[in-house]
């Protein structure tokens, strides 16, 4: 089995992901509005006011995000980015499609493992994403090399006596 070629991509904002952000946010901040002028329990507008600005924050955030790097070794993906004006850091994550539209991926990468981990949602666009598309399609999907053999148990069959 086969992996694909080591590759590096700038990833920088994706405008098709801050303009479905933006219309979320729009429609949840619409209906709160209309919902609260209709007169509907506060408890229930508050829920989708609330929805609205989560949206606004994400919008907010991603129209600051500074371009990061994402780099596959042929063992595992990397994520190269500055956390608000910090020196750049690179980290091993596990990456996930979570949307793929052809020219549009939604991917998710995890630092780490267990409920403390790290993890970055990422919208990736052709336009948006310096270097090869294709090759960063390919490595997306290739199969993954297998991992290290894991130590051999303390309890093997050659430590058991014949009956």
């Amino acid at each position: 089995m086969r992996t694909a070629p080591a590759v590096a991509v700038t990833v920088h904002r994706s405008p098709r992901w801050i303009g479905f952000v933006a219309l979320l946010t729009f429609l949840a901040l619409a209906a709160s509005v209309a919902w609260a002028v209709a007169g509907v329990s506060p408890l229930q507008w508050l829920g989708v006011a609330g929805a609205a600005l989560l949206g606004g924050t994400v919008l907010a955030t991603e129209r600051r995000r500074k371009p990061v790097g994402l780099r596959w070794d042929r063992q595992r993906w990397h994520l190269e980015r500055a956390p608000w004006g910090a020196v750049r850091q690179e980290v091993a994550v596990a990456l996930q499609v979570a949307v793929d539209l052809g020219d549009w991926m939604l991917l998710r990468l995890q630092a780490g493992e267990g409920f403390r981990a790290s993890r970055t949602w990422l919208a990736v666009q052709r336009t948006a994403a310096e270097g090869d598309w294709h090759a960063l399609r390919c490595a997306v999907y290739s199969p993954r090399p297998p991992q290290p053999a894991q130590a051999e148990s303390p309890v093997s069959d050659s430590n058991i006596p014949p009956a």
